[in-house]
C-alpha cells in the first residue's frame, strides 16, 4: 500500500503517455504497481481487481469493500465508503449513460481515477465495474479485469474517447441508477470562471497548478475581477450586467473598476459589475 501517493500522467514522447504514482518515497509507473501486488486472474471478479487497483494506487483502505460491479454505484452514492478512503481523498458520482460526459463537462484538462459501474446483460445478477486511470487529450487510460476487444487484462490500455463511449456506454439500460465515481485528491482542482464565446459563463475545475501558473486561466478570472483568489471560486453566474461569483468564505472587499460600482455582499456570495470593454 502506498499511503499520501498522487496519480498523474506524463508525456514522455509525441505518442507515448505513461501513469505514474507519486509517493513522498518515490515516483513509480501504475503499470509495473499492478504487475507487482495483483493477483494474476480476476476473470469473474471484476469487483475485486477494481477494489485491488484503488488500493494499489492508494486510494482506498484495503478494508474497503470489493463490491459486485452494479453495486459500487450506489454504495458510494449512498456514502457507504467515505470513511474507507485514504487521507486527502473525495469522490462524487454521476449517473446514466451520459455519466461521462457530464464529468467532462465539469473539468477542463486531464481527469483520473474514474471507477465505471453498470448493469451487464449477460451476468444481470453481478453487473460490471472496470477502471479508468486517465482521459487525457480525448484519449482513455483504462484496464479491465478480462481481455475483450478493447483490450487485454490487468493492463492499461488506450482507447480514443469516442471509441470508448462507443463500446462501454451507448445502452441506456445499462446505466439505469448506475454510473461513474470520479475520485480526487481534496487539493488537487481549483474551481475558474470560464467565458464561451457567446459571452456566457460556467465554472470550470482545472489542476490548481495550471490554474496559478498559467495565464490563459488567470485570464478567465482576472479579465472580470482583480485580485480574487482563484481557489475561493465555488460558482459563478451571470444576471442583467452583473457576475455573481459563489465562493467557499467572504472574499476580499476589493472589486474590479471604480469606486462607485454597484456591489453588495452577503455570506458566500460576491457580485459585481461586468467590466466593460475599455476596462478589460
Amino acid at each position: 500500500m502506498l499511503f499520501g501517493t498522487h496519480v498523474y500522467a506524463e508525456t514522455k514522447s509525441d505518442d507515448e503517455l505513461n501513469l505514474y504514482i507519486q509517493s513522498p518515497e518515490d515516483t513509480i509507473p501504475i503499470q509495473a504497481v499492478m504487475d507487482r501486488t495483483l493477483s494474476d486472474n480476476y476473470v469473474g471478479y471484476c469487483g475485486q481487481y477494481t477494489h485491488d487497483v484503488l488500493a494499489a494506487v492508494g486510494i482506498i483502505k484495503y478494508e474497503a469493500n470489493a463490491y459486485n460491479g452494479k453495486d459500487w454505484y450506489p454504495s458510494y452514492k449512498n456514502g457507504s465508503e467515505g470513511n474507507l478512503l485514504e487521507d486527502n481523498w473525495t469522490y462524487e458520482c454521476f449517473d446514466g449513460a451520459d455519466s461521462l460526459d457530464k464529468l467532462l463537462k465539469k473539468y477542463d484538462g486531464t481527469v483520473y481515477n474514474i471507477v465505471v459501474s453498470k448493469n451487464s446483460a449477460t451476468a444481470p445478477e453481478w453487473g460490471h465495474v472496470f477502471f479508468i486511470h486517465a482521459i487525457v487529450n480525448n484519449e482513455v487510460y483504462f484496464s479491465e479485469s478480462y481481455n475483450s476487444k478493447m483490450g487485454q487484462a490487468k493492463t492499461i490500455n488506450k482507447a480514443s474517447l469516442a471509441s470508448f463511449k462507443e463500446y462501454y456506454f451507448s445502452k441506456p439500460e445499462q446505466f439505469k441508477e448506475k454510473g461513474i465515481i470520479h475520485f480526487y485528491e481534496k487539493d488537487y482542482y481549483t474551481p475558474v470562471v470560464y467565458t464561451s464565446s457567446d459571452g456566457s459563463m460556467s465554472i470550470k475545475y482545472i489542476n490548481k497548478e495550471l490554474a496559478i501558473k498559467n495565464p490563459k486561466y488567470n485570464q478567465m478570472l482576472l479579465n472580470a475581477f482583480d485580485n480574487i483568489a482563484l481557489d475561493q471560486i465555488k460558482s459563478c453566474s451571470s444576471i442583467a450586467n452583473k457576475i455573481i461569483l459563489y465562493n467557499y468564505e467572504y472574499l476580499s472587499e476589493k472589486v474590479y473598476g471604480s469606486n462607485d460600482n454597484n456591489v453588495s455582499y452577503r455570506p458566500a456570495v460576491y457580485q459585481a459589475n461586468k467590466p466593460t470593454n475599455s476596462e478589460k
